[in-house]
């Protein structure tokens, strides 16, 4: 089973809930629902604003301009997402047992996924070596915002301190 050999996970901004900005309507979500059982590969799309994930202008740009970046999905899609999230947020969906160790780190300025609700998550999970690492001002995309070198360095260190040394390679004694 490959995930009893994952010996940590490093989250970054998950998808547990959404942002108060981007929490869509109940009858919006129901809608969504009753059509996408009627018509499940019906595209729908929903544009997450570029400057919602990054405060560098830099990558705004670059995912404004990104042909692959269609924001285009199916309402069977978008269903499962939000059962999954769901999930996540009620605490039905625990790390599996195997996981040994939890980064999770988080903007605390994301306009996309809500920091409270990954908080939550966190505090929920019953992993012995976990860690929280917030990021003041950031947004989504921790990995291309401001704070890009401090998350870097975050994960380069989390990763080295929970590593093994490699074992010295044994030498035949010829004695």
């Amino acid at each position: 089973n490959l995930i009893s050999q994952v010996r940590g996970w490093i989250l970054e901004c998950p998808f547990v809930g959404f942002s108060p900005e981007e929490e869509p309507s109940s009858i919006k979500v129901f809608m969504g629902r009753l059509v996408g059982r009627i018509l499940p590969k019906q595209q729908m799309k929903h544009v997450v604003p570029p400057e919602h994930l990054s405060r560098d202008q830099a990558v705004v740009e670059a995912i404004k301009n990104d042909p692959l970046c269609h924001n285009t999905g199916t309402l069977e899609g978008l269903a499962s997402l939000l059962d999954r999230t769901a999930a996540l947020a009620s605490g039905s969906k625990p790390a599996h047992k195997a996981v040994r160790s939890l980064l999770l780190t988080h903007g605390k300025q994301d306009m996309t996924c809500s920091f409270d609700a990954a908080m939550k998550y966190y505090e929920a999970q019953s992993v012995e070596d976990k860690e929280f690492k917030p990021y003041e001002g950031a947004y989504h995309q921790l990995h291309a915002d401001h704070c890009k070198d401090e998350f870097t360095k975050d994960i380069v260190d989390w990763i080295i301190a929970r590593s093994k040394p490699a074992s010295e390679p044994q030498v035949e004694s010829k004695l």
